[in-house]
């Protein structure tokens, strides 16, 4: 898989299974990146509504836009997450933005999403030792380049690829913490 800003590291797969390790991490890739373009839209639209700004055919408060992001999330990861991992919840925050101080450094206004490493850049690790599992596990800076971060996504082939597992790691935690979607 070949995208700009992500460097993956394929050491920990055999090259039998590195194609369908290549598949496995070019169908998540694409669906985090859906994810974040839910999670950028709806706290673009929390932001216009903040100002009194209007989209038309768009919810036009703040609990309008939450069943927006809820459902429009919900849907997106029904198609690629099992029922367990979603169980766990989602769509429990949006995106953040840096509003003030990119305002004071003289930049544009900045959104972080939850993916938004994906096209900032990041680091992936792809672990497959069997054709049923694959583990990726992502290595970037956190929103605003503050601190290092991970996650962990273990996908299981069954009928297609599924998130089955997700997890989450911070600089100052030694191990690895169930994390929801």
């Amino acid at each position: 898989m070949e995208c700009e800003n992500i460097k993956v590291d394929y050491q920990n797969t055999p090259e039998k299974f590195r194609q369908a390790a290549e598949e496995a991490l070019s169908f998540l890739v694409e669906h985090l990146r859906e994810l974040n373009a839910i999670q950028t839209e709806c706290t673009q639209l929390a932001l216009y509504a903040q100002r009194g700004i209007r989209i038309p055919k768009k919810p036009k408060d703040e609990k309008g836009i939450w069943e927006l992001f809820k459902s429009s999330y919900g849907k997106a990861l029904s198609s690629f997450c099992s029922k367990e991992l979603m169980a766990r919840g989602y769509a429990n925050c949006m995106c953040h933005e840096d509003t003030d101080a990119a305002k004071k450094r003289g930049e544009k206004e900045k959104i972080y999403c939850e993916y938004g490493y994906l096209s900032s850049g990041c680091q992936l690790f792809v672990t497959m030792k069997s054709p049923k599992r694959v583990i990726v596990e992502a290595f970037f800076e956190d929103a605003g380049g503050f601190l290092p971060t991970r996650h962990k996504l273990t996908l299981t082939y069954a009928d297609g690829w599924q998130v089955t597992d997700k997890r989450r790691k911070g600089q100052s935690m030694e191990k690895w913490r169930k994390d929801s979607m």
